[in-house]
């Protein structure tokens, strides 16, 4: 886009709606993952998990979310019981065995950035196909800087 095209620049109603819908995802994501993180954070320091699947790994305890793959099979289940019963505790309503409420949330946040892309394509000329093949780093920065021209026209919801 040019400046002046970008002076110009109205955008549709689905447009505006796609930003909104990335604007919400992203605060109920960033909601829910304070929540989720602090109860897989808080099972990780209190059962202190070891590193059973592989031991080459510089990682005898598993301290950090990135890690949890490493647990045993036995400890992972308790893992997802425990998330289980704390998502519940927490008012997340569980669909099965292994949902988490922040991996649907993303899911979510995800969904919507694609459906910004696609509603972009015309004015932009890229697709989200492009976007992804030119890097995870580049779809981020245009996510953001589309956000960044379609805000001044989303109203807020409430």
């Amino acid at each position: 886009m040019t400046k002046k095209q970008l002076k110009e620049f109205t955008p549709n109603n689905n447009q505006v709606s796609a930003a909104r819908a990335v604007f919400v995802s992203m605060a109920y994501a960033d909601t829910v993952r304070e929540v989720v993180e602090k109860y897989q954070q808080e099972f990780l320091d209190t059962f202190r998990p070891e590193n059973k699947k592989f031991p080459r790994y510089n990682v005898k305890i598993v301290k950090r979310l990135f890690d949890t793959y490493l647990m045993s099979d036995f400890d992972f289940d308790l893992y997802l019981d425990w998330c289980e019963d704390k998502a519940k505790e927490n008012g997340f309503k569980i669909k099965e065995r292994g949902y988490c409420p922040l991996l649907a949330a993303e899911d979510m946040q995800r969904q919507a950035e694609h459906l910004l892309v696609e509603s972009m394509e015309p004015v932009t000329g890229l697709t989200l196909h492009k976007l992804i093949c030119s890097g995870l780093d580049n779809l981020r920065k245009y996510i953001d800087l589309t956000l960044r021209l379609l805000a001044p026209f989303v109203k807020p919801v409430f």
